[in-house]
């Protein structure tokens, strides 16, 4: 099978959140499997400095957008001999900081247009390096209108007259819904404008068009699925468009880079560790209150990686763990995002600067660091389609605290009341409730015997790609037949 991805990031090339990490690990796998996989991402001016190996291949193609033909050069990098990746070199809309914006968190005004011209550069790089085919897998808003453009300006193209698609839901919230002036720039035909189309309550929405002419349409869970079709709190407006298209629609889980994450070989870690030796472990936890500035203690140590923002539920977590810190608990953040949040952090920070350390600049290695050498793992988002943090936590032996939604859901399983449980699950996502799960997971933190054997049920679980490979296989054999 021929699969071509296209997606505005993916590790390690580019990334800001979740969606890199699944394109960076899907096709690898898929390719492990012997199936000829392309994947097409922007060559973006970090991009382009990170990776000298990136290799320009010495053709030139025009890709049109906004009533004009922009020059596009195709770089590449050889992953292995059945997979490849592509990049669109553009200067005007990719040499800029950043990814969508000059700041984290930021956007671009003309991101419209950007991404409205990558999805249909990504078909044209296709046909310029020969690579036709069977199935194109896009992902998020970024890359919505590759589908319409598909259906719209190519279907008549024998080229691409046979490629089904595939449009992967990363974050309902996300949807790239733009004022509808913007639509007379993306080239679609006057009648794509319309509610079975492009338009969006008197906009043009990006997210919208993927879920409309995609032949198949996935998420990254089953319960964010059934949370995205039923609930107007996560389908944001689409669950309409869900429910019409239910026999089209499925959830399956992400999966996890089980050779990048793992313990037992990681080179940012102290010391090494599996769940057979997880004396080792507690190494790590010094060295990880070294770095982080704290004293070097047995008490109960919780962490949180990920984006300060309200989806995240970060002033659920500043409200629930005052009282354990009072109790002379230790709290590791690492992330950026908006400025309240950041601001609340620094200030529970100065009011218990020996037991909290916040570090608001990603690091890779510190973030290896915190999974390996965290007691408890902290996760109370509103929302989650499936969440990372918790499959790295559990396969590391930090032991996640999580809210009941979406992928959480899927992944862990609440010790109470399941004796077999790999964490802890809040009954609802609220900062009582929370804390309340705090309270239980440190009342048992004190019994090392029953915690290590919590800690050992959470590193024997299985998120690799190898099940939701299989999955994805069957989605792509279902529609080629």
């Amino acid at each position: 099978m021929k699969i071509l991805f296209a997606a505005s990031e993916g590790v390690p090339f580019s990334k800001t959140g979740g969606l890199a990490d699944v394109v960076g690990a899907l096709p690898g796998a898929l390719a492990a499997k012997r199936h000829s996989v392309c994947l097409i991402l922007p060559l973006y001016r970090e991009t382009r400095e990170r990776f000298p190996k990136i290799k320009f291949i010495g053709r030139t193609i025009y890709t049109q957008i906004d009533s004009r033909l922009w020059p596009v050069q195709i770089w590449r990098y050889d992953v292995r001999p059945n997979f490849r990746v592509f990049f669109a070199d553009c200067p005007h809309f990719f040499d800029r900081p950043g990814v969508y914006g000059p700041h984290p968190g930021g956007n671009y005004d003309d991101n419209d247009v950007r991404f409205a011209f990558f999805s249909r550069a990504a078909l044209d790089i296709a046909r310029a390096v020969a690579f036709q085919p069977d199935i194109i897998h896009v992902h998020d808003w970024q890359t919505g209108l590759l589908p319409a453009y598909l259906y719209w300006i190519y279907k008549a193209d024998p080229y691409f007259s046979k490629v089904r698609t595939v449009f992967t839901i990363h974050n309902m919230a996300y949807q790239g819904n733009f004022p509808t002036p913007v639509f007379h720039r993306l080239g679609l035909p006057r009648e794509a404008y319309s509610p079975k189309g492009v338009e969006f309550y008197g906009k043009v929405s990006f997210m919208k068009a993927g879920l409309v002419f995609a032949d198949a349409l996935n998420t990254v869970s089953p319960s964010y699925a059934r949370e995205i079709s039923l609930d107007p709190k996560f389908g944001c407006g689409m669950e309409g468009i869900l429910r019409e298209r239910a026999i089209d629609f499925s959830g399956i889980l992400n999966g996890l880079d089980v050779k990048f994450w793992d313990p037992k070989t990681d080179k940012n870690l102290k010391a090494h560790f599996d769940k057979d030796h997880l004396d080792n472990r507690a190494l790590c936890k010094s060295d990880l209150q070294a770095v982080s500035h704290l004293p070097v203690t047995s008490a109960p140590l919780m962490a949180f990686i990920g984006r300060l923002d309200h989806q995240k539920g970060i002033d659920i977590l500043i409200e629930s763990i005052v009282p354990f810190l009072k109790e002379g608990a230790q709290f590791i953040g690492l992330g950026q995002g908006q400025y309240q949040y950041s601001k609340s952090l620094e200030e529970l920070r100065h009011q218990f600067p020996s037991q909290i350390h916040v570090e608001s600049k990603f690091s890779e290695p510190y973030a290896h660091k915190i999974y390996a050498g965290a007691d408890i793992f902290l996760m109370p988002s509103r929302y989650e389609p499936c969440g990372l943090g918790q499959l790295i936590a559990m396969r590391y032996g930090a032991v996640p605290i999580v809210t009941p939604t979406g992928g959480l859901l899927d992944t862990v399983k609440n010790t109470f009341p399941d004796p077999h449980g790999t964490g802890f699950i809040s009954e609802a996502i609220t900062p009582e409730a929370f804390q309340q799960a705090i309270r239980e997971a440190l009342e048992l933190f004190q019994n090392k015997k029953v915690w290590s054997s919590i800690q050992k049920r959470a590193m024997t679980q299985d998120f690799s790609w190898r099940v939701s490979i299989q999955d994805y296989l069957a989605l792509y054999e279902s529609l080629l037949s």
